[in-house]
């Protein structure tokens, strides 16, 4: 079969020839590769034949942005492939009164400019003002040199004089004896002092760690009394694990002491003891005294004072 046969009814046409006729009725076939029928009508595939040479001979691109197009062809039906180039933007296009408003943003960022630095000016004036009315009179002064001639005299804050209560620079115990401890032994010493040239030595083995040898003196004069702190200087020449602290009676010959801690005093070197008569001390004090633990040990104690 030939592929130009019409696939559909061909519509209702006006009276033919008899030529015509005879032909459609099967007389005479026409094939229907002829390129018309008598009196110029075509036959329905010339028909679509033409239309297609028709839209292949009338294509055209119709935008600027597609710069070919691939025709269809009678025989081969293929959609039409378009290829894209993207296309520049198109030049700015001045007009007349651009320049004039170019001039107009000139004059305006001039203006701020302006604005600008008189506002910083005006900022770093009230600064240096300020500066200024905050700066002493006499601080551009030249320093003053000594004179020539004049010697300059050098103020020193002096030393407070520490007045001892006991410093056994007499040569004596000053009244201090030991306390319900008959291994501890007291003698006036000229081997080692904290303040002037004597202290007093004592000497005591503690085995026992159930006791402490201590030692005391009463108060004559100058009683100290609450709030006040009692000071004692202590130096280990010799002994292992030696303890010591303070402790006061007040009138009422009541004990008083920092804690039921002894200080562990290092051996080689002076320590000062210290204790704060508490709120609660009744009066003054009536005896201050020493409390010392250790074994083999040799100590000796000097410039005991309070304020």
């Amino acid at each position: 079969m030939n592929d130009d046969a019409p696939t559909e009814k061909l519509p209702n046409l006006p009276s033919l020839p008899q030529e015509m006729e005879m032909g459609f009725n099967g007389s005479e076939p026409v094939t229907p590769t002829s390129p018309t029928l008598p009196g110029h009508w075509p036959l329905p595939g010339s028909i679509i034949r033409n239309a297609l040479n028709t839209q292949t001979n009338n294509v055209e691109v119709s935008d600027a942005q597609f710069e070919h197009k691939t025709p269809v062809s009678p025989d081969n039906l293929v959609a039409t492939t378009d290829i894209f180039i993207p296309m520049p933007p198109p030049p700015p296009i001045h007009v007349p009164g651009d320049k004039r408003t170019g001039k107009k943003a000139l004059y305006s960022l001039f203006i701020l400019g302006l604005v600008t630095g008189l506002l910083l000016g005006s900022i770093g004036m009230a600064f240096f003002i300020q500066r200024v009315q905050n700066t002493p009179p006499y601080a551009n002064q030249p320093t003053s040199g000594p004179t020539k001639g004049v010697t300059p005299v050098v103020t020193s804050t002096p030393t407070p004089v520490i007045h001892y209560n006991y410093s056994f620079e007499d040569g004596q115990n000053d009244g201090w004896e030991p306390q319900v401890s008959p291994g501890l032994k007291i003698e006036n010493s000229t081997k080692m002092a904290k303040n002037g040239a004597h202290s007093l030595l004592i000497t005591f083995n503690n085995k026992a760690k159930s006791t402490y040898p201590h030692l005391s003196a009463a108060i004559s004069t100058n009683a100290p009394h609450a709030y006040q702190t009692v000071y004692a200087y202590v130096y280990v020449a010799s002994g292992k694990n030696v303890q010591g602290k303070i402790y006061m009676l007040d009138h009422n010959f009541k004990g008083y002491y920092p804690g039921i801690y002894l200080s562990y005093l290092t051996t080689g070197t002076w320590h000062r003891l210290s204790y704060i008569l508490p709120s609660g001390f009744q009066g003054t004090a009536t005896r201050i005294g020493l409390e010392f633990t250790g074994t083999n040990a040799i100590v000796y104690i000097d410039a005991i004072y309070w304020k």
